[in-house]
């Protein structure tokens, strides 16, 4: 629901169908709760284009962010998780961000954090392989440029391997992948 908020979805919840399923799928993931999106007045409302985990914070936090083109927001907003919890800390029912980024950055398409220090996958269309930004505190903005697959998508890092992930959204070109970190530092 990018306008709506965040759906939240457990693999331990997935379901084999027997016989064909809908549509041919042999599994169904069933939701299991969601987060709507509140906003304050005078801004505009956040698009959660995709989300992402930090697992270098103290205790995990969430990162959502915002695709956009030609002036529409481009923000990256941070979330704490309770303490040992799977679930966003909540404040008189509402879950407020601990950081708003607004480098104004179009195309994003994933982001992820490792100690303190942005990745962010960015898309160049169809055509040219996508780049990977990096953002360390106090520092300008860094582009790889072409470093991704075409049509890159989300990002996740994986803390015991030291490795950036991606996936591609375009048919036929759906690569899932891993990077070291270490050549974008």
């Amino acid at each position: 629901d990018t306008r709506g908020g965040v759906r939240v979805f457990d693999l331990d919840d997935c379901l084999r169908i027997e016989g064909e399923g809908h549509d041919g799928y042999r599994y169904v993931l069933p939701q299991r709760t969601s987060y709507k999106a509140v906003n304050s007045d005078g801004f505009q409302p956040f698009r959660f284009s995709f989300v992402s985990l930090d697992r270098t914070a103290r205790e995990h936090q969430m990162i959502a962010g915002e695709y956009g083109i030609d002036g529409a927001t481009t923000r990256l907003v941070r979330f704490a998780f309770e303490p040992g919890k799977p679930r966003l800390a909540m404040r008189g029912g509402f879950s407020s961000p601990l950081e708003l980024v607004t480098d104004k950055l179009e195309r994003m398409q994933g982001a992820t954090a490792v100690n303190g220090t942005y990745y962010i996958s960015t898309s160049r269309g169809r055509l040219r392989g996508g780049s990977i930004w990096v953002r360390r505190p106090g520092q300008a903005l860094q582009e790889y440029r072409g470093v991704l697959a075409k049509g890159p998508e989300d990002l996740t890092y994986w803390p015991q391997r030291d490795q950036l992930w991606n996936l591609c959204e375009y048919p036929k070109r759906r690569f899932v992948y891993s990077m070291p970190r270490a050549q974008f530092t």
